[in-house]
Formats: structure tokens, C-alpha cells, sequence
């Protein structure tokens, strides 16, 4: 008689899958000027405009100088880093049942770490959204103004609108610019983008990131493709983008530093980094370790009139 043997499918060990994007797919923490400070709140200094003005200045012969008062400054611009974290613990248990390729407290610590970094994109991209309001300098396309309507639409005047509306505000033209990897893909085809670079008859294929960023003449271009879950615990996984289907063109510092113009800027602790993470034993449940992923940060928007967004930029 044939034996019958019990057959258990084993895990593989050096593979799994699971939704972990490149930190190159965020964008927050490379849009705005990292700033590390050693307290938890300040102000911000700026200064007015006076210098700008055009004043008497003539001399003349044996004359004085004019006296004026150029320097006002200005601490209206506040900053405070609030503190976010969030906890899970590895019980013996865990230890114990967890098989390769999984790992109880490699496994926790990455996902606190991994949900923080999407709340951080979140919430600036929330900051900085439509519902907002926030961005008072922005426009909101519909239907054949989107870069979707390729007969219609006319990105290279929303381009000159939107650098040209920024320096008039601060007197820079916009030197980044961040859009949603979809936006990204309808720009980098777009029949209008290839003839102003000069590729409408002679450049086969699609255009680069390099190319894009030329088009809509900023010194660094982010593509941001983060996503985020938008359902309820429980129920169907919704995969959604974070920064929906936006344009965003920014002054921003490429480092911190006095006298400058900079739509805003990352502010944490210079002391302990950007993230954090800390594991110690509990006593409840026994021979338990406590996981704590903590960010602590203020993703400060100093001056809005150095943006101009573009909201709905594609049906």
C-alpha cells in the first residue's frame, strides 16, 4: 500500500512581497531647506523691502549723505516642531512564529518607520493642497486647459504664468518645481513640451526627466510617486497618490542661510536627526520589547508667495 505523506508549502526565505517605495519616490524631505535647531519652537527673522526702494542719494559736492532706515526687521514667521511617533511591541510570541522572510522586529520597526515617512508626505502635501488654501497663488485647470487635452491644452503659458506670477511676488523666478509622477508622464509627451525643446521632428522616444525640467526651466525637478492607502483598517487596499494630480513651482534654498528667499524650509532637531528609533524591554505583556519610530519635525511654510501651484493639471 502507497504511503501518504503530509506535504507543508514552505516559506520562501529570500523573497516576499509587500508595497515599500525608494525614499527617491517622496518628496518632503527633499523639497524644502533642512534646518536643524536645538529648541522646540522659534521665530523666524525677515526682512521688509525698503532696500529695494529707489532713494535720493545724491551727495553732491561737499553734501551728506542722505540718512534713511532701511532695516526693519521682522520675527512674524513662527516655527514648532511638533512631535509624531508611533509604537508596536514584539511579544515572545512574535519571536517564536515569525518564520523567514519574516522577522518580528526588523519587520515592526520598518513599517512605524515606513507609516511615518507617508504621514509626513501627507500632510505636507494636504498643507499645500487646493482645500488648503494656503498657496494663494494658484489655478486650477479644467477641462481642455488640463496637459491631458494634448490639442487643447497650453502648458508652456501656464509654465510662463506660474514663474512669472512668483517673481513678481519675491523677485525670483522659481528654481524647483515638484508635480505628481502622472502630471510627469502627460508633460514628458506632450506635443507642445517636444516643440519647444526642438524634439518635435528630430527626437525619437520619450523625453527625460533632464528634458522636462529644461521645458519648464527650473534648475531641479521632483518627481514624486508616493502613494499612500486612502481606505478604511479593514477594508479593500485603495492605493492612491499622495500629491494627487498637482504642479507645484517653489523659490526654495538649496541650504539654510541668513538673507534669502525660501517658500519654506524641513525644521527638526539637530541633536537626534531626522527620524528616531527606540526599543526597550516591558514588563506588560513579560519579556516584551516596545518599538517606538518617532519624527519630529515642522514642515514650516515661511513664504507662500515664493509658490505658484497647479492644481487638477491633468483629467
Amino acid at each position: 500500500m502507497a504511503q501518504i505523506r503530509a506535504l507543508v508549502d514552505k516559506l520562501l526565505t529570500n523573497v516576499s512581497n509587500g508595497l515599500f517605495q525608494e525614499m527617491s519616490a517622496f518628496a518632503a524631505e527633499r523639497f524644502l531647506a533642512p534646518v536643524g535647531v536645538v529648541q522646540q519652537s522659534g521665530l523666524v527673522g525677515k526682512y521688509g523691502t525698503n532696500h529695494l526702494r529707489i532713494h535720493a542719494n545724491s551727495m553732491g559736492g561737499e553734501g551728506k549723505a542722505p540718512r534713511v532706515k532701511l532695516v526693519k526687521p521682522d520675527v512674524s514667521t513662527t516655527y514648532l516642531i511638533e512631535e509624531h511617533g508611533l509604537e508596536d511591541v514584539c511579544t515572545p510570541s512574535d519571536y517564536r512564529n515569525y518564520e523567514l522572510p519574516f522577522d518580528a522586529e526588523r519587520d515592526k520597526t520598518s513599517h512605524l518607520t515606513y507609516a511615518n515617512l507617508v504621514a509626513k508626505e501627507h500632510a505636507l502635501a494636504t498643507q499645500m493642497g487646493a482645500a488648503a488654501g494656503v498657496l494663494t497663488q494658484n489655478t486650477t485647470l479644467v477641462g481642455g486647459q488640463q496637459f491631458s487635452d494634448f490639442a487643447n491644452s497650453d502648458p508652456i503659458e501656464v509654465i510662463s504664468t506660474a514663474r512669472e506670477t512668483v517673481r513678481a511676488s519675491v523677485g525670483y523666478y522659481p528654481n524647483v518645481a515638484l508635480l505628481e509622477a502622472a502630471v510627469y508622464e502627460k508633460l514628458r509627451v506632450h506635443p507642445q513640451i517636444w516643440d519647444r525643446l526642438g524634439f518635435k521632428y528630430n527626437q525619437s522616444g520619450q523625453l527625460t526627466q533632464d528634458n522636462v525640467g529644461q521645458a519648464l526651466n527650473v534648475k531641479k525637478l521632483l518627481v514624486t510617486e508616493s502613494v499612500y492607502d486612502s481606505s478604511s483598517e479593514g477594508q479593500t487596499s485603495v492605493i492612491a497618490p499622495i500629491w494627487a494630480k498637482s504642479l507645484f513651482f517653489a523659490v526654495v534654498a538649496d541650504n539654510p542661510a541668513i538673507m534669502q528667499k525660501s517658500l519654506g524650509y524641513h525644521v527638526f532637531f539637530q541633536n537626534q536627526g531626522v527620524r528616531s528609533v527606540f526599543k526597550q524591554p516591558i514588563v506588560n505583556p513579560p519579556n516584551a520589547l516596545s518599538i517606538i519610530c518617532q519624527d519630529d519635525y515642522d514642515m514650516l511654510l515661511s513664504d507662500v508667495l515664493a509658490c505658484y501651484a497647479v492644481y487638477e493639471a491633468i483629467a
